[in-house]
Parts: C-alpha cells; sequence; structure tokens
C-alpha cells in the first residue's frame, strides 16, 4: 500500500497503533484525492524546481539555492486551486501553506545548514501533496529517506532519478565520510491514471538502496559542516 514509513510526523494523521493496523490491512495512510487535469499539470514545473533547489543543496551553492526557492514561490502562487473545494481545497491549503511558508525560510535563510533545515518541512509537506494528489510526470516520483539528518530525526526528499543525492549532507564529506550516497528510496507515487473511477491502493517497493557504514556516526544537526 502506499505509505509513508518511519518518521512520525509524516503520519500525524494518526496513532502509532492505527499506523500499525493499516499497514497489516495494506490501507492508505495519506488519503488520495481527486483534482482537475490542469492542477495535476501545474505540479509538473513544481517538482522540476524542487529537484533544482535539491541539487542546490547537494552542490551546496547558496545563491543557486536562493534563486531556486523564489522560482519555486512563483510557480506555487500560479498553481489553479480555484476549482478544488471541500477536503481537496483544504489538503491543497494545508501542503501549500506550508510548502511557502520552507521557502520563504530557505530563501531568506544565512547558510546551507539552515536552508537544510528549512528544506526538510518544505519536503514533508511536499511529498504529502504529491501523495494526495499525485501528478501527470511520466514516470513515479521517488522519495527518498535518510535516517541519519537531524541528530537521528531522519528527513525525506524527493526526486525523479533513482539513484540516491542526499541534499542534508551534500556531496563534500561530513567528518571524514561520504555521506551522499546515505538514503532509502522509501516510495515510489505513481502518476493520477486520469480516471474519474476510484483509485485503487497500489502496492510499491520499499527497497533499501545505500545506507553506507553509518552505525557508529555521531549525530549531526543536517549540515555537512
Amino acid at each position: 500500500a502506499m505509505q509513508i514509513l518511519g518518521k512520525p510526523s509524516m503520519m500525524h494523521q494518526t496513532n502509532g497503533r492505527k499506523i500499525e493496523a493499516a499497514r497489516e490491512k495494506g490501507e492508505e495512510i495519506v488519503k488520495h484525492l481527486k483534482a482537475s487535469p490542469s492542477f495535476l499539470e501545474s505540479l509538473a514545473p513544481l517538482i522540476t524546481e524542487y529537484v533544482s533547489l535539491k541539487d542546490g543543496l547537494v552542490e551546496e551553492d547558496a545563491e543557486a539555492i536562493k534563486k531556486s526557492a523564489a522560482r519555486f514561490l512563483e510557480l506555487l502562487r500560479s498553481v489553479p486551486s480555484s476549482d478544488l473545494a471541500g477536503p481537496s481545497l483544504d489538503a491543497w491549503n494545508a501542503s501549500s501553506t506550508q510548502i511557502k511558508q520552507g521557502l520563504e525560510s530557505v530563501a531568506l535563510a544565512g547558510d546551507i545548514q539552515q536552508q537544510r533545515k528549512a528544506f526538510d518541512p518544505l519536503s514533508e509537506a511536499f511529498v504529502k501533496l504529491l501523495m494526495t494528489f499525485r501528478h501527470r510526470m511520466p514516470e513515479p516520483i521517488l522519495v527518498y529517506f535518510c535516517p541519519m539528518a537531524f541528530a537521528g530525526q531522519g528527513a525525506y526528499w524527493i526526486d525523479t532519478r533513482e539513484e540516491v543525492r542526499n541534499p542534508y549532507y551534500g556531496r563534500k564529506p561530513f567528518e571524514g565520510q561520504d555521506m551522499l550516497r546515505c538514503g532509502e528510496l522509501v516510495e515510489r507515487i505513481p502518476p493520477d491514471p486520469g480516471s474519474n473511477e476510484t483509485i485503487p491502493t497500489q502496492d510499491v517497493s520499499h527497497g533499501k538502496i545505500h545506507t553506507g557504514e553509518h552505525s557508529g556516526h555521531p549525530a549531526h544537526t543536517g549540515g555537512s559542516k
């Protein structure tokens, strides 16, 4: 079933016991909601810009990150949400508000560590948005999880490529260790099938891509320095 794993805050809609019961039954934790084709198509440039922002964090390019955050914010404002109503509108308002706040924090951050800290809740909200509405990209969107980020609290990000490039550590070594490939593929968010029929719960792969040898690694605060 389509479920976000690991980080409790991603599953705030229900408590731990209900989560386990839902998993055993193969039920979705994040409920899928319908949206218009124009709304779904408008999410594609958001996904593209998100990946650009994530890549900026990997490369630790502070100026590129701020420019990408500004473009992302403009794209977010242009999403045609006027045809949403009821639970769909509520879900959009909640997620888009969190994403907007995260982007503004990224733009105002004074260093790469603060940008990474702001990127975490932004990513969490964006993952939930895409799980709620799906998308119209040609391939599934991949959700990755780094269990080491932020002193072991863990953090999510998404990508369109099946390759771990961890934005919470980046390309430069952290305390002598290469952490760029630290992460797991935990979810594949499929495209919306473009049908008015009820969309069945889909089986997804939760295969571990790479975690590296981090069992004795000290806790950190999200930055690589």
